[in-house]
């Protein structure tokens, strides 16, 4: 059986070591191992094809930590054969032809095509050494002194953070006068006392973060809601160099891709013809320069909040 290291993908799922598993666990399925080896077939469902490809793309899924047994590949197997027997199913019933289904598998075949595209620009390369080493070095408030901050936070929608607002926050003192100011300014809220860890943090904000006192307010004003939070106290948990490397480069990677793609859209907008209703229900775009950035992506996103499991 191959190792885990043999079916890890790296850049390109390595195929030729996971199909051999799958042919192993067809090899004790008591049937005819050899023609399904020389065709890649492992199952028919009423003669629909379940081959070595489809087990390897769910394998592929899964990611490097997953044990690649031949018990994991039958489970996968037979989860397709289900997939399969609804799936037939679904089209006896003309659910295929339902408009919202087909706008849902529409929107799906235009998101990978477009995700694919991305990782083909961006290529593999992977983040060096000394880039590793340096943005650890940089962000001492996510490792050498990373710290699990005790913080009172009030939420508010982000239309209702006004330079008024602000200049009452830059002088509170206490949650009672963050209180205060919200109430008299005529703005809901909500209140909860949390437990985040830097990596929970915005990175750009834990330089101030880090230097702030216990008691201070600071403000994190985004796209979709407003935070106000209270330092209340915190402990230090550091992460060691070695510790974080693994998801430095994983960060990193997904950084470079997300300026790769932020670059080539700017480029392509540029030299496509885009045109938006005007007075309809679609509005006007906001000039490029004025246009928040777009959010990272979901693996950007959960990159540094996973740190250590923590």
């Amino acid at each position: 059986m191959p190792t885990r290291a043999a079916c890890r993908p790296a850049g390109a799922w390595r195929a030729a070591g996971c199909a051999g598993i799958a042919l192993a666990v067809l090899a004790g399925c008591g049937r005819d191992a050899g023609t399904r080896s020389a065709s890649q077939v492992l199952a028919r469902v009423d003669g629909t094809e379940i081959t070595v490809s489809q087990v390897n793309n769910e394998l592929a899924r899964l990611g490097g930590n997953a044990e690649h047994s031949p018990a994991l590949v039958r489970r996968i197997l037979e989860g397709l054969v289900d997939q399969q027997l609804l799936v037939d199913q679904a089209v006896e019933a003309r659910l295929d032809r339902d408009p919202q289904i087909v706008q849902a598998l529409e929107r799906t075949k235009r998101q990978v095509l477009a995700d694919a595209y991305l990782e083909r620009l961006a290529g593999t390369s992977r983040p060096s050494a000394a880039q590793i080493k340096a943005f650890y070095q940089a962000n001492p408030g996510l490792f050498e002194k990373r710290r699990v901050y005790g913080l009172r936070e009030w939420t508010i929608g982000p239309d209702r953070m006004s330079p008024a607002l602000l200049a009452r926050l830059d002088k509170a003192r206490s949650a009672a006068e963050v209180v205060l100011a919200l109430k008299e300014m005529k703005i809901e809220y909500r209140e909860a006392q949390t437990t985040r860890p830097a990596e929970q943090l915005p990175i750009e904000m834990l330089p101030k973060i880090t230097s702030a006192g216990r008691g201070a307010v600071l403000v994190v004003n985004a796209a979709a809601q407003a935070n106000i939070m209270q330092i209340v106290d915190w402990s230090e948990q550091p992460v060691g160099e070695l510790q974080a490397a693994e998801l430095i480069e994983r960060y990193l990677a997904n950084a470079r891709k997300k300026d790769v793609a932020d670059r080539r859209l700017k480029e392509l907008r540029a030299s496509a013809k885009i045109e938006f209703r005007d007075g309809g229900a679609v509005a006007k775009p906001a000039p490029a320069e004025s246009r928040p950035a777009a959010p990272a992506d979901e693996s950007t996103q959960k990159g540094l909040k996973g740190l250590l499991g923590r």
